[in-house]
């Protein structure tokens, strides 16, 4: 038996017998309650972590612990992942991260693409700007002929490379 399934069987040992301790608890305290012993004339009062609660018989307050041996029997099941399920999951991290990164090169294309664009039409209206100032300088209304701004097309973004598992 290797340290792994020594963990787990202990693990295992140690949730049910939690459990078990439950339910025997559960078990003497409706007892308790039917045969009316541990009643008392007047009521016991309970304070735990700001909650107070009244009891007419000690047999509530067995069947109340309970729960808390359920609770403790809960965090003791231990989880169990094999190196196969921890990669996998690796994987498919990376693969939402590669997802990701191709998305912010396609807007980071598309974004200096249309600052190209810009770029171009401000080279075109400041052209234009210098000919009408030398036109106003010189009054000669026969050269003031604007040009049409260059349009840039953008490329599409090169396909991220695809990985074969």
């Amino acid at each position: 038996m290797n340290g792994t399934t020594l963990t787990l069987c202990i693990y295992w040992s140690i949730s049910f017998a939690l459990i078990g301790v439950g339910f025997y608890a559960l078990n003497r305290g409706y007892k308790l309650i039917l045969s009316g012993r541990g009643k008392s004339k007047e009521e016991s009062t309970v304070e735990l972590f700001g909650l107070k609660a009244t009891v007419h018989s000690i047999g509530a307050l067995v069947m109340i612990t309970a729960f808390l041996w359920g609770f403790a029997a809960s965090r003791t099941v231990p989880s169990y992942e094999t190196n196969d399920v921890r990669i996998k999951a690796l994987m498919a991290s990376l693969e939402q991260k590669d997802q990701k990164l191709a998305e912010f090169q396609s807007n980071l294309f598309n974004t200096k693409a249309l600052l190209a664009t810009k770029e171009v039409e401000l080279q075109s209206t400041l052209s234009t700007l210098d000919k009408m100032q030398q036109v106003h300088r010189t009054g000669d209304l026969d050269e003031v002929r604007p040009a049409a701004p260059a349009r840039l097309t953008p490329t599409p973004p090169p396909a991220p490379p695809t990985k074969t598992p």
